[in-house]
């Protein structure tokens, strides 16, 4: 006995296993407390185990610890870029008493769902960030504090780019005062952004740069793929073609040395996307647009705010590929109500081009006045904006020569669209001569309108479209409805009913993978491919959603909660299929089943 111990530690030191391998509750605590620092997020990677292993007897500590274990898992996910399962521990920590956590756990958290709220514009980022910046007291973290500070400035207190810019620049040189360097990165790069908000792209590369090379001094390895990610579009938006590519290159150079994920291949993607758009390399830029759009559509919101939608037509449209410009046209109200994409610029011009194309003189001439009078307020505002850079304690040499850069690409400006003009007329009148062609007008649409998901028949053409499993496992085919829905619509009305659907769909999306298959076929009726599954974890996944649905609830506006649940039919399938009508009729007669078991129940066929 003694001689295996005497081994296990030989083994111990040769490998260089870590002397917490093996931790007890007390000393896993202690290290998290001594490795906390409230802004690193991969700080427990070696932990993660015993992490995992606490969590699930977590009912056996207190509170303050049961918090502690929560933010530490939360900030694991928010190192593998898991930004949906991040939030969900978060939500977890602070529905925790209030009053047993330690207060900078609470905060952070805040904090955090705050911040990804705003980063994925799924809603109201300030509810967090004011409750936050509401309970800042002189005991709060130093990195907490000016971190909330930093969001609170630029994104909840409604104020002017101008206003944001000077207590940004405030707010730095507090820092700089208390030598806090590494929080001074993060404000240079929210100065960025506000510069980059106001149209002086060059100067908030310039301040970016600045930024990303203080990094680099304090910690190489702190260097993350947004830097470089904003860096590049600025550099784009600048015009700045060469060091928009050498800045790319470091994006992917660093993205390579990363865990290979959605997020990034997003980033890289949108990145491609523009930077082909200012070089007018169409061909790319289709190749990225319809890659992204086949990757993201209907799984996340990549495409709802349209920016990436109108490159793709606008590629599309420069390489002939009619459908695709179709589509996108029998929807175009739609991208004009849009709060942020009715007025772009891209759009506007893409809409000039297809107007005059297509003979109607009447709508080119309106978009061509509209994309007249946005290129000249975008130009107001930078010289405008100018004024800002005095708050940087930038030499008045630099800002003078802002300002006369301004005025020349307004006067630059003025000629081009002169210029624009003249051949938009010349344009005209060669399309009314000489072209005649009829276009086809065509679109047919495989997306549910309300929920945003595959409808009848994208779904049935997808699961007709099936190949054969992998080895040992199957696809698992689910039919579901939800229970006593027409009370639902007739009891709150059909505004609550569409709020229950889209509730729904919510739910399962956070249930299944990226690469299942998820439609509404009609109604209250849904159906789910879970691909390439093991039959018993099919199962407990489906058993899982059902639960999820029993236990969630949706608020109405008048405090009423209301709960939904749902009757599941589950087919396994082993084999491709020719048509999928003989396994809908197994499905819709499993369904019957579970009505009349009572509902709110799973039946296998």
């Amino acid at each position: 006995m003694r001689l295996f111990l005497k081994l296990i530690v030989i083994l111990n030191i040769y490998f260089s296993f870590p002397v917490f391998a093996q931790l007890s509750s007390a000393e896993l605590f202690n290290q998290i407390s001594l490795r906390q620092d409230f802004y690193n997020d991969c700080l427990f990677d070696d932990l993660e185990a015993q992490i995992d292993a606490n969590l699930k007897r977590s009912d056996e500590f207190s509170i303050d610890n049961q918090a502690i274990l929560l933010y530490s898992k939360a900030t694991q996910h928010m190192c593998r870029n898991e930004f949906k399962l991040a939030d969900n521990t978060f939500k977890k920590l602070i529905n925790l008493p209030e009053n047993k956590i330690n207060k900078n756990y609470y905060m952070a958290a805040l904090l955090e769902l705050g911040v990804n709220v705003a980063i994925s514009q799924s809603g109201d980022e300030c509810q967090y960030i004011n409750l936050a910046f509401k309970k800042i007291i002189d005991e709060t973290h130093h990195n907490i504090k000016f971190l909330i500070q930093r969001w609170h400035i630029s994104y909840c207190e409604g104020n002017q780019p101008v206003i944001i810019l000077r207590k940004l620049y405030q707010l730095l040189k507090t820092l700089e005062q208390n030598n806090y360097l590494h929080l001074k990165t993060g404000v240079l790069h929210e100065i960025a952004n506000q510069f980059a908000n106001i149209g002086q792209a060059s100067t908030a590369a310039k301040i970016r740069d600045e930024a990303i090379n203080l990094t680099i001094k304090l910690n190489p390895e702190g260097i993350n793929v947004e830097d470089y990610f904003n860096l590049t579009k600025d550099y784009i938006d600048a015009g700045d073609i060469v060091n928009a590519e050498q800045s790319l290159d470091n994006f992917l150079s660093i993205s390579h040395k990363q865990k290979d994920d959605s997020y990034l291949t997003k980033l890289k993607l949108i990145l491609t996307t523009t930077l082909a758009y200012e070089k007018q390399d169409f061909i790319t830029m289709k190749s990225a647009t319809d890659e992204m759009y086949t990757l993201f559509n209907d799984v996340d919101n990549s495409f709802n705010s349209n920016k990436m939608n109108i490159l793709r037509v606008i590629a599309c449209y420069e390489t002939k590929g009619a459908d695709c410009v179709d589509a996108f046209m029998s929807n175009i109200e739609q991208h004009l109500n849009h709060p942020i994409d009715g007025k772009n610029t891209w759009l506007i011009k893409f809409l000039v081009t297809y107007y005059i194309e297509n003979e109607q003189l009447e709508q080119a001439q309106y978009f061509f006045e509209l994309y007249t009078q946005e290129t000249k307020i975008k130009l107001i505002e930078q010289q405008s904006s100018a004024q800002v850079l005095g708050v940087a304690q930038l030499n008045q040499n630099i800002v003078e020569m802002n300002l006369r850069l301004a005025q020349n690409n307004l006067k630059t400006s003025r000629i081009t669209i002169y210029i624009i003009a003249f051949i938009a007329f010349i344009t005209i009148f060669i399309a009314v001569l000489f072209w005649h062609l009829s276009k086809r007008h065509k679109y047919l649409s495989e997306t549910d309108t309300l929920t945003n998901i595959a409808n009848r028949r994208a779904i049935f053409k997808a699961l007709t479209l099936l190949e054969m499993p992998a080895k040992d496992l199957i696809h698992a085919i689910v039919m579901f409805d939800l229970d006593n829905f027409k009370n639902i619509n007739d009891t709150y009305g059909h505004t609550v009913g569409d709020l229950a659907l889209q509730h729904i769909v919510k739910q399962v999306k956070q249930n299944i993978r990226k690469n299942d298959v998820f439609g509404r076929i009609g109604g209250e009726e849904f159906l789910i491919c879970l691909k390439n599954m093991d039959a018993e974890l099919a199962r407990n996944m489906i058993e899982r959603m059902r639960k999820s649905f029993e236990s969630s609830t949706i608020i109405l506006e008048d405090g009423t909660e209301l709960s939904i649940t749902a009757s599941f039919s589950l087919y396994l399938l082993d084999k491709p299929i020719a048509s999928f009508e003989s396994i809908y009729q197994h499905l819709d007669a499993g369904l019957y089943e579970a009505k009349k078991l009572g509902r709110n129940v799973i039946i296998e066929v």
